[in-house]
C-alpha cells in the first residue's frame, strides 16, 4: 500500500513546486504586496489585503487537513470497530480525491490551492486499511463484510489506473476531471447518508472530522474565488465541485445531530456485548 501512495502522488508532489505562479515573499506576500505593506506603508491595499488573508487561509486549510480524518482513524482503532461505516464511500473518498491534484497541477494552478488535496488522498487511504483490518470476516447487520484479498487488490488496481488515465488525459478533456471528482464525491457521501437513515444511527463517524470536512470545503469556496493563483478557466469547475463537497458534509453533521443519542445507545451496547 505505501507503493500504492508513493505512485499516486510522486508525480505531484515532485513538480508541484513548478506550478507557483509568481515568486512568494515568506511564502505569503507577493513581492508586489510586500512592496505595498512593507515600503509604502500601504497597510489598507485592499488587493493585497485579499491576497495575502486568501494565502494565508489556504495554508491554514493545507495544516488543517493533517488532521481531517484522524479523529475518524482513531474511532475506529480505539473502539476496532467499523459499524455505520459504508466501505463504497471510503473506496469513493480515495478516488474523489485523486482528480484535484493532477487537474490542479495540469493547469499550473498555485500548489497553496490544492495541497491538502494530496494530505487528504493519504489520509483516505489509511483510513480504508483500519476499515479492512477491522471489518468483520462476515456480515452483521449494519456491517459490511471486510473484502477479500482479490477485492483490495483490484481497489489498488483500479486508483493507480484512474490516476495515470487523468494524469496523461489530452487538454482538451483536462473540464471532465472536476466533474469526474464531483461524481465520485457525491458516490461517495451519499451512500454514507443512505446507510445512517437506514441505520437510525451513524456509528463510528466522527463528528469532527465531518465537520472539518464541511469547513474546508467552504473555505475552499472563499480562496477559489479571492486566489489569483487558479486559472481562470478552472475556477467555475472548481467552485462547484467544492460547494457540492461542502453541501452533502453538511447533511451527515445534520444527521450526527439527528442521530447522537440513538447512535450512543448503539455504540454503547456494542461496546457492553464485546466485554462479556
Amino acid at each position: 500500500m505505501l507503493g500504492l501512495i508513493v505512485v499516486l502522488l510522486a508525480p505531484i508532489a515532485v513538480l508541484a513546486a513548478e506550478t507557483t505562479p509568481e515568486a512568494l515573499i515568506f511564502g505569503v506576500f507577493t513581492e508586489k504586496c510586500f512592496d505595498t505593506f512593507f515600503a509604502q506603508f500601504d497597510l489598507f491595499n485592499m488587493g493585497c489585503i485579499k491576497s495575502t488573508i486568501s494565502k494565508l487561509l489556504s495554508f491554514a486549510i493545507i495544516a488543517g487537513s493533517f488532521l481531517l480524518k484522524l479523529p475518524q482513524i482513531l474511532n475506529i482503532v480505539s473502539n476496532a470497530d467499523t459499524s455505520g461505516l459504508s466501505s463504497l464511500s471510503l473506496y469513493m473518498d480515495v478516488a474523489s480525491f485523486l482528480p484535484s491534484p493532477i487537474y490542479n497541477y495540469l493547469n499550473g494552478n498555485d500548489f497553496a490551492t490544492y495541497g491538502e488535496a494530496c494530505v487528504v488522498l493519504v489520509e483516505n487511504i489509511i483510513v480504508v486499511l483500519v476499515f479492512w483490518h477491522f471489518s468483520p470476516k462476515e456480515a452483521k447487520p449494519g456491517l459490511e463484510a471486510c473484502p477479500s484479498l482479490t477485492t483490495r487488490f483490484g481497489c489498488m488496481v483500479a486508483a493507480v489506473v484512474l490516476a495515470a488515465s487523468l494524469f496523461f488525459m489530452p487538454e482538451s478533456l483536462w473540464w471532465t476531471q472536476p466533474s469526474i471528482a464531483m461524481g465520485f464525491t457525491i458516490t461517495a457521501r451519499v451512500p454514507q447518508i443512505m446507510t445512517n437513515f437506514k441505520n437510525g444511527h451513524t456509528g463510528q463517524l466522527a463528528i469532527i472530522t465531518w465537520l472539518l470536512n464541511f469547513a474546508g470545503a467552504l473555505a475552499r469556496v472563499l480562496t477559489t474565488i479571492a486566489e489569483p493563483g487558479i486559472s481562470e478557466s478552472s475556477r467555475p469547475w472548481l467552485l462547484f465541485s467544492f460547494g457540492t463537497g461542502a453541501t452533502l458534509s453538511f447533511i451527515v453533521i445534520l444527521q450526527i445531530g439527528m442521530y447522537w443519542k440513538k447512535t450512543q445507545e448503539v455504540l454503547a451496547q456494542a461496546k457492553e456485548e464485546k466485554t462479556k
